[in-house]
This record gives structure tokens, sequence and C-alpha cells, in this order.
């Protein structure tokens, strides 16, 4: 099971390898979510998590869409570890167009 993320969209495929030349691509299920999704982690076969722009961790079931549970995370006050990020909190390492603009 292949899992594509893109905003509130959550579209799932099936890859099965037919022969050694010829790959099978499925798509088994599209669904569409309240929320817009910054990552996407699997928990087990059943069940994955999305990590929304609200700083909220949504776990959802795959089979039923059903959202299990909600997590509001902003209390946690978290640091994300990205060079983009990393380059607005210090003003180190940023491009004369990048320090510009923000």
């Amino acid at each position: 099971m292949l899992a594509a993320v893109r905003d509130r969209q959550c579209t799932f495929f099936q890859i099965e390898n037919v022969r050694d030349d010829e790959t099978h691509i499925t798509q088994l299920k599209h669904i569409t979510l309240d929320c817009c999704i910054e990552s996407f982690s699997w928990l087990n076969a059943r069940t994955f998590i999305l990590f929304d722009l609200s700083v909220r961790v949504h776990d959802i079931d795959q089979h039923s869409e059903e959202q299990l549970e909600c997590l509001f995370l902003s209390y946690w006050e978290l640091i994300y570890n990205t060079i983009f990020f990393k380059s607005l909190a210090s003003g180190g390492n940023v491009s004369s167009a990048l320090a510009l603009a923000g």
C-alpha cells in the first residue's frame, strides 16, 4: 500500500508486481480531510496519523475513514528541524532573496 498526500487529500494505491517487466498500480481509496496536511505516517497496517498546519495530530482509521483521536500540540512549543526553518530562525545562511522576502 502506498499513500500519496497533498493539501487535504489522501490517496491510497496498491502496487502489484505481476512479472519482472509488468507492475500494476490500482487506486484503492481517496479521502478528503477537513485540515491541511503537513506530515503523514503509518502507525500500523490499519491506522495512520496526520500532522496538520494547526499543530494538531489526527489518528485516522484507514478502512472506515473515522478519526479516532485528535491531539492539540500547540502548548508543547515544537521546534521544526528543517534547513529552511533554521535559516529563518537564526538569520544565518539566508540568501538575499529570502532575506528580502521574509
